[in-house]
């Protein structure tokens, strides 16, 4: 079966892959304001080397966590998210050192549909 699709699924000459990221936080500050936040991302298959983007951004990401654990960058130990700055800050650095830039918005004093429209009750 894997065969099968392996070569029904390959890029003909000239085609790539995209990966679109987007996401979008809605915070509550302790002010009791709303604020969305939102992240983004596009990045592009060559089509020349064959290097895809799903490649790139799934792959690359997690080689780097690796060198930093390697490299001693990171203290923190066992089961661990990627919302410490020990981790994401020089993660993103090297992604964008090598041409992968998130763009970042904040909506701030967003009214406060956002708590209904977001089911936050």
């Amino acid at each position: 079966m894997s065969h099968i699709l392996q070569s029904s699924l390959k890029f003909t000459s000239g085609e790539r892959d995209m990966v679109c990221l987007f996401h979008e936080f809605g915070i509550e500050e302790p002010s009791g304001e709303y604020n969305v936040h939102t992240s983004s991302m596009v990045a592009y298959g060559d089509a020349e080397s064959g290097e895809t983007a799903m490649a790139r951004t799934v792959g690359v990401p997690a080689a780097i966590a690796t060198r930093l654990l390697l490299e001693g960058k990171i203290q923190t130990r066992g089961v661990i998210r990627p919302t410490i700055g020990e981790i994401y800050q020089p993660l993103l650095e090297r992604l964008a050192s090598m041409g992968m830039h998130f763009t970042e918005t904040t909506k701030q004093g967003t009214h406060h549909s956002l708590q209904q429209t977001m089911a936050w009750n």
